[in-house]
């Protein structure tokens, strides 16, 4: 909450009478690529495709360079190392995995993404 008063411009200091100097921010660093999305809401990387997006925690500092904080208890995913990644197995009650962002628009999919979307479009308070 410190943070989001920051970044509107208010000044702010706790009961203990610490105040917070630098302002943390957020993007989503490809572990695949290694390029970065200031999009935070996306789940797939925009430049490869794959879903290998982590969250990562940057500050500005006042000449400002940018400052970005690995953590140290960083895990790559090591998903399809161990075991083979099964094979699709299609028709309409299907479960396979969602590997690409594009897979999430074939099929039936595309039909449920479009009828979410619609939901939100008809909803009363963005028609006022």
């Amino acid at each position: 909450m410190q943070n989001t008063v920051m970044q509107i411009g208010l000044k702010l200091i706790s009961a203990n009478g610490y105040q917070i100097r630098n302002i943390r921010r957020y993007v989503k660093k490809c572990s695949a690529c290694l390029k970065i999305c200031r999009d935070t809401e996306k789940e797939f990387c925009p430049e490869c495709g794959s879903h290998t997006m982590f969250k990562l925690s940057y500050t500005i500092n006042p000449d400002g360079s940018v400052k970005y904080f690995y953590s140290k208890k960083f895990r790559p995913n090591l998903r399809g190392t161990v075991f083979p990644i099964p094979k699709f197995k299609g028709g309409k009650a299907k479960k396979d995995m969602i590997l690409r962002e594009d897979e999430l628009l074939m099929g039936g999919r595309q039909h449920k993404w479009n009828w979410g979307k619609q939901k939100e479009a008809l909803d009363p308070q963005t028609l006022e």
